[in-house]
């Protein structure tokens, strides 16, 4: 946001100018100071330019990384916003499509009238006994088998998820719903992985035990736990957010008394897991444990409907914490473990106080599906989770170049820039009739909520930070078109 800066910029552009200067005269190094060069052949060179020259610069400091801070780029993240009300209940985690045992399995157990109206699977397969199978979600935009853009590889593939950390599954007694969870993870389970499971069941329910002896049997060469937590009433407080708080403490300080876990990934019993689910955390665990700034990993996107996702190999940092399947590191549970609330923990997390502007890594496309319709939350954000894509192509995230998540800097070199140099356009009418690829909108203090609306994202906030925020900037797709809903501290 210095001269200087803006200097370095300008020169930038200049560049990009004469690169292209046989194919459009170097126009776009003579846009008007303060304005976007328009989003063409040189447009794009100027901003290639311009993200080589941040992360080249952000590597060459010496008290590492330093994020952009061009006033006009100003963070806005709506401090003013409405603070998340105690009383309104977050959301639980989340799964996706149903995934068989083999033969070995026993018979899977009746479904309760509940249970049978569990949200439906995405694609047709063997069911517990009770439940029936149902055609994927309606409203698709984009095509689900649409070929992503090759995506860069890294130097060093990234290794499997070992003993260090431990995939911790929180149930209660939804039987046909942790048997729904267990089968997706028997058959997506790398195998060679010495990745521990703990199923950790609130209460001593027989038939819950069964369907982890069941998983066991699947697959015999994982090492797997099961663990009961008894509950006292003043554990269970007044709701079943006081008793799920208090049932993740539980698990989380037993899991990290042992000295091998350096991380843990948290599922909810009603999550159903992508074919990837343990690729993208065995990629993302490098970054988590390098970086200070990143505070876990999550596979959730809440705007992962399917009208509003495309490419199944992108992955952003955030600022809000989406949950629904993600891993915490050691060094989270050390500072944070000791005054974990007696309820709504996600909401705790979400807060200023614990956050301390540290950011979240979440794919584009979710990796889990939520089909839980009984439960704490009561399905709070059904008609939300119901559209919710599941991951269809299996990415090979340890083989990819994730270097644009590594650093803040370099994410704002990759990101911020993108957001920049798209041309601003007024409302949704005009970014749909727009030819450009990709556009912003801003939205003011208090505007977001009906800006979110208009295209029907998640219009709510936590603690200031709107659902999927990068800095205000809240990104998607719709109809083929990435759009940003961009605070006005950050419009040009």
């Amino acid at each position: 946001g210095t001269e200087e800066e803006e200097g370095e910029l300008a020169a930038a552009a200049a560049a990009a100018g004469e690169i292209d200067g046989e194919a459009g005269g170097g126009a776009d190094a003579a846009a008007p100071e303060g304005q976007v060069p328009p989003v063409g052949s040189a447009g794009k060179r100027v901003e290639e330019v311009e993200a080589t020259a941040a992360i080249l610069k952000a590597e060459a400091e010496e008290e590492g990384p330093q994020e952009l801070q061009d006033p006009k780029l100003a963070a806005s993240t709506g401090e003013q916003a409405e603070q998340a009300e105690r009383a309104e209940p977050p959301q639980t985690s989340d799964g996706e499509g149903a995934s068989p045992f083999s033969p070995v399995s026993p018979a899977a157990p009746e479904a309760s009238p509940q249970e049978e109206q569990a949200a439906p699977l995405r694609t047709p397969a063997e069911q517990p006994p009770g439940t029936d199978a149902a055609p994927a979600a309606i409203g698709v935009e984009e095509n689900p088998t649409e070929t992503p853009p090759k995506t860069p590889k890294r130097s060093a593939v990234a290794p499997m998820l070992d003993a260090s950390s431990v995939l911790v599954i929180i149930a209660h007694d939804r039987r046909t719903y942790l048997y729904r969870c267990l089968g997706a993870v028997a058959k997506h389970f790398p195998s060679g992985s010495t990745l521990r499971v703990v199923v950790s069941v609130d209460g001593d329910f027989p038939h819950m035990k069964e369907e982890f002896e069941v998983f066991t049997q699947q697959r015999s060469d994982v090492s797997a736990e099961y663990v009961t937590h008894d509950m006292t009433a003043a554990e269970r407080g007044q709701n079943g957010y006081f008793a799920l708080s208090a049932h993740f403490r539980k698990v989380l300080r037993r899991v990290f008394s042992d000295p091998r876990t350096q991380r843990v990934i948290l599922l909810e019993e009603d999550l159903e897991i992508a074919s990837d689910f343990f690729d993208w955390f065995a990629a993302t665990a490098p970054l988590l444990d390098a970086d200070p700034q990143l505070m876990a990993v999550s596979a959730w996107n809440d705007n992962g409907m399917e009208s509003f996702v495309k490419d199944e190999a992108a992955a952003y940092r955030s600022d809000f914490f989406p949950g629904l399947g993600w891993m915490m590191p050691r060094r989270i549970w050390q500072e944070l473990g000791a005054s974990w609330p007696d309820a709504y923990w996600d909401d705790w997390l979400r807060e200023p106080a614990q956050r301390r502007d540290r950011h979240f890594l979440r794919p584009e496309v979710c990796r889990t599906f939520h089909y839980g319709k009984r439960g704490t939350s009561n399905s709070q954000y059904g008609n939300f989770l119901d559209s919710i894509r599941l991951a269809e192509s299996h990415q090979k995230w340890r083989e990819m170049d994730l270097d644009y998540l590594s650093t803040k800097a370099r994410w704002d070199a990759h990101y911020l820039s993108k957001v920049r140099a798209a041309p601003q356009v007024q409302d949704k009418h005009a970014a749909l009739a727009s030819p450009e690829p990709e556009v912003k909108i801003a939205y003011g203090d208090g505007d977001f909520a009906a800006m979110a609306k208009t295209f029907g994202v998640m219009d709510n906030s936590k603690a200031g930070v709107p659902r999927t925020a990068y800095q205000g900037v809240v990104s998607f797709w719709k109809n083929g078109k990435k759009i940003h809903l961009v605070p006005e501290g950050l419009s040009l």
